[in-house]
């Protein structure tokens, strides 16, 4: 099975396969995270931390994703 980090990628908008894995997508205060809303306990939400892949020769975000799928997402 490959994994995420030994798959190849390639950037859409220049064609470079020089793209950095798994970078955290975090806000400038570290009072949480940004990412996608779960139910957690009750009536609390959780956040699922974002993560992107970065291509290094144009900057473009080859993708957005997350690490943990299996959660019961909040769709409001």
């Amino acid at each position: 099975m490959t994994t995420d980090s030994q798959k190849q990628r390639t950037c859409l908008e220049c064609g470079s396969t020089d793209i950095i894995v798994g970078i955290a997508v975090t806000k400038t205060a570290e009072t949480g995270h940004i990412g996608l809303s779960y139910k957690a306990l009750a009536i609390l939400r959780g956040t699922e931390q974002l993560y992107a892949d970065l291509c290094k020769q144009c900057g473009t975000v080859v993708r957005f994703y997350v690490r943990e799928t299996d959660k019961p997402w909040i769709q409001d």
